[in-house]
């Protein structure tokens, strides 16, 4: 497993961190090992890692309620493990030959097999997160904005280290944040199969996670019993090439699904050094830590989907 010396070892050079990596997990749906999903789940129940899972899953928290992902929906394999709970019902309405089961979140299963290393009372200031951009997604920020906001954060929550995503390593940004003289480090490249526990080692050390918009981290975060700050200054995004739209609806969003999300943003709005009963409730909703398996259950539903598969 890896470890904290380790990660931050990791951190001298982060480009060649986040260079081009291919994950030890054998997937027939490639995005399956994203941020090292498939690999610690085939960890955690004791599951070939040359044996794929016969099924696509989400690689993070999608908050879109009214269209699914394309490469999901229309990859071949003949199961689809779902979350968060709202997107169940559309997704069983198109993806009419394949099997959608609720599951739970693969951030539980990587908590599992997690070990911080730094007590809590010992963690110290606030790591940042961009929001990131991807291939298909462009994301605007003030960037001056948010670092003024965030060096006016109260004195507890200082100094501030700052979590670039590998794609954004790729652009440059780790030396637009280095210039402004914040420390700077990120958790590598997204099939490494080490990514979420090097993630969570370097969350690990601080007081309070911040970012620039609505994404996984939040939900990351909380889990890992760490308060989460959503900051004022937020990311905008296009990402219209990344989902297939469902019934030909223009919105990507129900009423319900904007209320969700204002409601997200009133919860994780102001910065805390405690993680909220509501806060904590929320995330579990989202992430159905209600299905979470023993590892004996989830290598039986791994095992019963590769039945699926090739009967």
């Amino acid at each position: 497993m890896l470890t904290l010396e380790q990660t931050l070892a990791d951190q001298e050079d982060i480009e060649q961190l986040c260079k081009q990596k291919v994950s030890s997990s054998k997937e027939y749906y490639v995005p399956n090992n994203n941020y090292g999903f498939a690999y610690l789940m085939k960890k955690y129940a004791d599951y070939p890692l040359d044996e794929p899972i016969y099924a696509t899953f989400p690689h993070g928290i999608y908050f879109r309620d009214r269209v699914i992902a394309k490469g999901e929906l229309e990859h071949e394999l003949p199961a689809h493990l779902n979350f968060p709970p709202y997107t169940t019902a559309l997704w069983k309405k198109a993806a009419r030959k394949k099997k959608v089961i609720p599951f739970a979140a693969p951030i539980h299963y990587a908590l599992k097999l997690f070990q911080p290393e730094v007590p809590e009372d010992q963690r110290k200031g606030t790591l940042f997160l961009p929001k990131h951009s991807t291939n298909v997604v462009s994301v605007s920020l003030d960037k001056e904005a948010v670092i003024e906001e965030l060096k006016n954060l109260p004195e507890a929550f200082h100094p501030i280290t700052v979590c670039i995503h590998w794609q954004d390593v790729e652009k440059g940004l780790h030396r637009f944040f280095s210039s402004k003289g914040f420390n700077v480090v990120s958790a590598g490249h997204l099939h490494d199969d080490n990514y979420m526990f090097r993630w969570l080692h370097l969350v690990s050390q601080f007081k309070l996670v911040a970012h620039s918009g609505l994404g996984s981290a939040l939900f990351y975060s909380v889990l890992a019993g760490h308060p989460f700050y959503l900051t004022q200054e937020e990311a905008t995004t296009d990402n219209t090439g990344q989902i297939q739209l469902f019934n030909k609806q223009i919105a990507q969003y129900s009423s319900a699904g904007l209320q969700r999300m204002e409601k997200l943003k009133q919860l994780f709005g102001e910065p805390s050094e405690t993680v909220s009963d509501e806060q904590r409730e929320l995330v579990n909703y989202y992430t159905q830590a209600d299905l979470v398996k023993s590892p004996a259950e989830l290598h039986k539903q791994f095992k019963q989907l590769k039945a699926l598969a090739t009967r």
